[in-house]
């Protein structure tokens, strides 16, 4: 597919400013509008002004939970509950998630790492650092559900 094809805005939301970098990058070639933002608190005031098509938000950032937190505040707005969410985590393997946010069973679709099934809030998840190729097809993915 040619990156004049694929169309979409993507709001990534990341502490790590070199990672998100190269997260823009990736997708901007792919033919994404992409936001960026550094903090939970930026990062959900984006999502309810531009209502993006697909949030990537880093689960570890200022906070242990504050991941957790901006998926439920998402989940919790009306405006932005039907966005989809990739959650990403460095240390996924590490990660407690906290039990409001525990599902028992996976979830169909694009589970792609450790914390598959195990998140109610996000449609997808991965163990950073990930190939910006692979962000893609998991966004690319998402996109043509």
């Amino acid at each position: 597919m040619s990156a004049n094809v694929r169309r979409g805005v993507v709001l990534v939301i990341d502490d790590d400013r070199d990672l998100l970098e190269v997260d823009r990058l990736a997708l901007e070639a792919a033919g994404y509008e992409v936001h960026t933002a550094t903090t939970g608190r930026e990062g959900l005031a984006l999502a309810r002004s531009l209502r993006p098509d697909v949030i990537v938000l880093d689960i570890m950032m200022e906070t242990l939970t504050e991941g957790f937190d901006v998926a439920s505040a998402l989940m919790d707005d009306p405006a932005t509950r039907r966005i989809p969410v990739v959650m990403v985590s460095a240390y996924a393997q590490a990660v407690r998630v906290p039990d409001k946010f525990r599902v028992g069973q996976k979830k169909p679709g694009v589970g792609a790492g450790p914390l598959d099934g195990r998140l109610a809030l996000a449609t997808a998840y991965y163990e950073k650092p990930v190939s910006p190729g692979r962000l893609v097809q998991i966004v690319d993915r998402i996109l043509t559900r």
